[in-house]
C-alpha cells in the first residue's frame, strides 16, 4: 500500500511540475497549505486532500489513479513571475542596475538577483555577461512573455 501511495504522490508532483507550479501555487489553487501539499506528494494524506489537489490541478482523480495515466510533458514555454517580467521589461532599456533599481523601487541587489534568476529560467545564464540581457529579452519576446500575463509561478 505504501508503494501505491508513493506512486500517487509522484503523479501529483509530476502534474504540478509539468505546469511549472511551485508547491505554494498548487496549495493556493487547492485551498490547502503548503505542508499538506508536500505530504500528499510524499504519499501521506486523505482521500479528501487527494480530491482537493486533483481539483487544484484540474485533473480528474479517476484518471490520476488509473493505469491509463501518463506522465505529463513539461510546458516548453519558460515561466516568469509578474515581478520578473516587470524587471526584464525595464532591463530591456539597457539602463545600468542602479537606474533599474530606482525605476522599479527595488535595491540594486534585488534587481541583480531577479536578473540572475531570469537568465537561468530563460536559458541564457551561460552566455557572456555582456550578451545575457539582450538574449533574455529576445527569448522573452519569442515566447510572448511581455505581451500576456504569466501568472503560473
Amino acid at each position: 500500500m505504501d508503494e501505491y501511495l508513493a506512486d500517487i504522490g509522484d503523479r501529483i508532483r509530476a502534474e504540478r511540475q509539468a505546469r511549472g507550479w511551485a508547491e505554494a501555487t498548487l496549495a493556493e489553487r487547492a485551498g490547502l497549505d503548503r505542508a499538506t501539499v508536500r505530504r500528499i506528494q510524499q504519499g501521506i494524506g486523505s482521500l479528501r486532500v487527494l480530491l482537493q489537489v486533483c481539483s487544484g490541478l484540474g485533473v480528474d482523480a479517476d484518471y490520476l489513479l488509473s493505469p491509463a495515466w501518463v506522465m505529463p510533458r513539461s510546458d516548453p514555454r519558460p515561466h516568469l513571475s509578474p515581478t520578473q517580467v516587470d524587471v526584464l521589461r525595464e532591463a530591456a532599456s539597457g539602463a545600468p542596475l542602479a537606474d533599474l533599481a530606482s525605476a522599479l523601487s527595488m535595491t540594486r541587489s534585488a534587481v541583480s538577483s531577479h536578473l540572475t534568476r531570469i537568465y537561468q529560467q530563460l536559458g541564457v545564464a551561460d552566455l557572456p555577461r555582456d550578451q545575457r540581457r539582450a538574449a533574455a529579452v529576445r527569448t522573452a519576446m519569442q515566447y510572448g512573455l511581455f505581451s500576456s500575463p504569466n501568472r503560473t509561478s
